[in-house]
This record gives C-alpha cells, structure tokens and sequence, in this order.
C-alpha cells in the first residue's frame, strides 16, 4: 500500500519540476522586466514542492505509528499564503523536514533491529537442530 504513495509522490514531484522548467524559462532577464510575478510564482511553486513533501511524510509517519514534529514549532513548520490557498494548509519547512526523517529513520531501524534479532535467533537455532540431527545420525 505504501508503494502507492511512494509513486503517486514521485508523480507529483515530477509536476512540480514540470512548473519550475516553466518558470525558469520564463525568468526575466532585465531589471526593469516583471520580476514580482516570477518570484511569487517561484514562491508558489516552493510552497507545493514543500506540500507534497510533508504529505508524503504524514502518511509514513501514520504508517509507522509515530508522530511528526510539534506543529506549534514555528521553525519546523509553515503556512501556504492566503493568496495561494485559502485555507492556508501547514506545511514543513526544511529544518521540519530533516527532522521528520530523522524521526522516521529511527522507528524504521528500530523495526529492522527486531526482525533482524529474531532472524538471527531461528537461523542459530536450524543450525542448531541441523547439527544436532548429524551428530545423532548412525554412520
């Protein structure tokens, strides 16, 4: 289930790259060219870039059951501006993002380190019975 979101991440990010090839193509060359509408719109585009990013971050941090930095925390998180969307939804700046990885990588490897235990154990104990088994075994 969680390839799903994996692709449809990628997908969107591929949009986004789209809109920025766009703008970029668009980049005014002189001083006196409309400088306001590109960065606004570079400004959009950084917005949903970070959108998409913290939407594919919640839906990991659901997945492994742990939570995402405080969303109080000003300099982990941000709001898209009104003007771009009304409801202005919360997304997580740079320094969020990191540290919602880094929250994620650690449960992740906490995961790995139990089933790698377990994996050990049952490989050490067929190793074990196998042993046993040929020492018991007539010649």
């Amino acid at each position: 289930m969680f390839g799903l979101h994996w692709f449809e991440h990628r997908r969107e990010l591929a949009k986004v790259r789209r809109a920025e090839v766009e703008n970029e193509a668009r980049r005014p060359q002189e001083p006196a060219d409309d400088w306001e509408r590109y960065i606004r719109t570079s400004d959009s585009i950084f917005e949903w870039r970070q959108s998409i990013v913290t939407r594919y971050l919640e839906r990991k941090a659901e997945a492994l059951l742990v939570p995402l930095p405080d969303r109080q925390d000003k300099s982990l998180w941000d709001r898209v501006d009104f003007d771009n969307d009304p409801s202005e939804p919360m997304y997580l700046t740079q320094k969020g993002v990191i540290e919602a990885r880094k929250i994620i990588r650690e449960e992740e490897k906490a995961r790995r380190e139990a089933v790698t235990f377990w994996v050990a154990i049952l490989f050490g104990a067929g190793g074990m019975v196998t042993g046993i088994i040929s020492a018991l075994k007539p010649s």
